[in-house]
């Protein structure tokens, strides 16, 4: 081993060992999401959409409108009417299907439907007023109405009722710079999975990810400008798209792998890591960095992105030693297919004490900055 190979790998060591008794688990990470496929809803008039986390709920305009309980290769499997024209939003509380009933657009109350035989009860929540989307949270129904504000920069909120005793338990409120020229528009998607709010827009083709503490990590690319509703079922993401009679389904990808998830403290090895951000990143320039703390809260990027990784000494340098013979390729550009190869090497074992402790590696790319990838996790074992 040159000298020169032997100090950036002692500096890596030391970084490592430093901030070990600081690891913590992460929390909800930012997720891209790739189309699946896409379902024909040809003969429905699509409301709004949700999930009893194996088939769709489909909330269908029609006189009176109905929800219709629908396979995920689009073939309708019941329907049951609901009690008038006045519906929006439709969810799943973990036993009874939940929309939003009234006397009038302007005038909307919760309502439990039997997913068994369609028997609806009465009026639950007080009147929620213009309710355009509706979620569910695991304790709470989640209520969206019109987002306002200025030059695309809309702020949407959202009520948390309770499942149980149908009062407001709280609000959710969050901001997003959508790059349009709109100043008011309906939030007809609300959904939350895996500890994260997502939000959709009408006339904006993306689809927002929010964390816990509702800062926004993921701008999620659509087909549809018109989205009318989303949910979840398992890990895939459902968006509804009225005009064109189709519900999209997209499935969560990773723009970061890595080809081991251990190194052995008694040998070390390499890390090969496999950056694919999609041929419409083709060409842009990306960075590769690494923390030794965790990946939440994250890095805050300019741009409004953040990256999910606690900027520590390790990223310190990581970010100095990048594009050298220990960390060969950790910025560049991609190439024509939006990939990239990264690699680590340890030039040998690693230090007593070292077990146990967990690395994390994500990328963003930069000029200007945008995509920020999932994060990767490498443990070292004995």
């Amino acid at each position: 081993m040159t000298i020169r190979k032997g100090m950036k790998r002692a500096f890596l060591i030391v970084a490592i060992l430093v901030f070990s008794p600081l690891i913590y688990d992460s929390d909800a990470l930012a997720t891209s999401y790739t189309l699946k496929e896409t379902i024909d809803m040809t003969g429905y008039d699509i409301l709004n959409i949700g999930s009893d986390g194996t088939n769709l709920l489909v909330l269908n305009n029609a006189s009176p409108d109905t929800i219709e309980i629908v396979d995920l290769t689009g073939t309708n499997l019941n329907g049951f009417n609901t009690p008038s024209n006045f519906n929006s939003g439709v969810t799943f509380n973990g036993s009874m299907i939940v929309f939003a009933n009234g006397t009038s657009a302007s005038h909307k109350y919760l309502r439990e439907m039997n997913p068994s035989n369609g028997s609806t009860s009465g009026y639950l929540s007080s009147d929620l007023g213009s309710v355009m989307g509706l979620g569910f949270d695991g304790s709470n129904i989640l209520v969206s109405y019109y987002a306002s504000g200025a030059n695309g920069v809309l702020t949407s909120v959202i009520t948390q009722i309770d499942a149980i005793t149908y009062q407001v338990a709280g609000t959710l409120s969050v901001t997003v710079d959508t790059g349009t020229n709109i100043s008011a528009t309906p939030t007809y998607g609300v959904a939350w999975h895996n500890d994260n709010l997502f939000v959709a827009f009408q006339a904006v083709d993306k689809v927002y990810q929010f964390d816990s503490d509702l800062d926004l990590i993921e701008e999620i690319p659509i087909i549809t400008e018109w989205p009318r509703g989303i949910t979840f079922i398992g890990d895939d993401l459902f968006v509804a798209d009225r005009g064109a009679q189709k519900i999209y389904r997209y499935e969560p990808v990773e723009i970061l792998a890595a080809d081991v998830d251990t190194l052995s403290e008694s040998t070390g090895g390499e890390v090969n890591f496999t950056l694919a951000a999609g041929t419409e990143y083709a060409g842009r320039n990306y960075f590769l960095l690494g923390s030794a703390t965790g990946t939440t809260p994250g890095f805050p990027l300019p741009g409004g992105q953040t990256l999910p990784l606690n900027w520590d000494v390790f990223t310190g340098l990581v970010f100095k030693m990048a594009n050298t013979p220990v960390l060969v390729d950790f910025y560049g550009v991609l190439d024509p297919s939006g990939q990239a190869a990264a690699k680590m090497d340890t030039f040998g074992p690693l230090p007593p004490g070292s077990a146990g402790i967990t690395l994390y590696f994500a990328y963003t790319l930069y000029g200007p900055f945008g995509l920020v990838s999932n994060p990767v996790a490498v443990e070292i074992v004995p």
